[in-house]
């Protein structure tokens, strides 16, 4: 006997129900799949915001909670490759040069041989307040080990600059960069932005954004070796 009574003498497998979303009018259809897009859309948007503002260098990072982990003060750009000779801290334009709180010029030239971390700074810029024991104490880690650290403040005045380091004991070389020419330079796009340059100018780490002293310490080791 025929398992289907609607087919004598053959068997038809049951129907399939239909699914949910084909039962639904087609304006409904169109709203809901028009939402999906748009929560899809904003979940890659978020991600790639993500990517554009990661701090670089290959290293591990987790963002703060506040978001105040890299003050953007210009549209994103590359910054300076690893592998590239670190360029002269004067303005690409031309202009003046970069001076220390002394007002001598500080050139690249003058760490010829040594290992230099240059990092751009504000006294306003909150991450880079935070960084600052750590780059302190790495500093006087290895300073015995030739290190050089250049602190290049970011478009404040000589007396502001002068009684920050004065009140936070800051014993490596400040420059200043009244007008914002030498992060131009560098590529920089905000605050704090590191560039770690081995004995022979050439930069061999970078990181945009505030450094734990264990990534610090990461980065130094590149540029320390023999």
């Amino acid at each position: 006997m025929p398992d289907h009574p609607s087919a004598p003498g053959s068997y038809l497998p049951p129907r399939p129900a239909r699914r949910w979303f084909s039962t639904l009018p087609v304006p409904l259809r169109g709203l809901i799949q028009g939402s999906l897009l748009a929560v899809l859309l904003a979940v890659l948007l978020v991600a790639g915001g993500w990517i554009v503002t990661r701090p670089l260098g290959g290293q591990p990072w987790l963002p703060l909670t506040t978001g105040e982990d890299f003050y953007k003060i210009g549209a994103q750009r590359a910054g300076l490759q690893i592998g590239d000779l670190a360029p002269e801290l004067s303005p690409s334009s031309g202009g003046d040069p970069l001076t220390d709180l002394d007002g001598r010029v500080v050139k690249v030239a003058d760490f010829a041989g040594r290992p230099l971390w240059i990092v751009f700074w504000a006294s306003w810029c909150i991450p880079c307040r935070e960084e600052l024991p750590d780059l302190k104490a790495a500093f006087s880690a290895h300073a015995d080990d030739g290190l050089a650290v250049l602190a290049i403040n970011f478009e404040e005045s000589t007396d502001v600059v002068r009684a920050f380091a004065t009140e936070n004991g800051l014993d490596y070389i400040v420059g200043l960069d009244p007008r914002g020419a030498v992060l131009d330079r560098y590529s920089g796009w905000g605050l704090p932005t590191h560039y770690f340059v081995d004995r022979d100018g050439v930069i061999r780490g970078r990181y945009f954004g505030p450094l734990s002293r264990d990534l610090m310490e990461r980065q130094l080791r590149v540029i320390l070796a023999p």
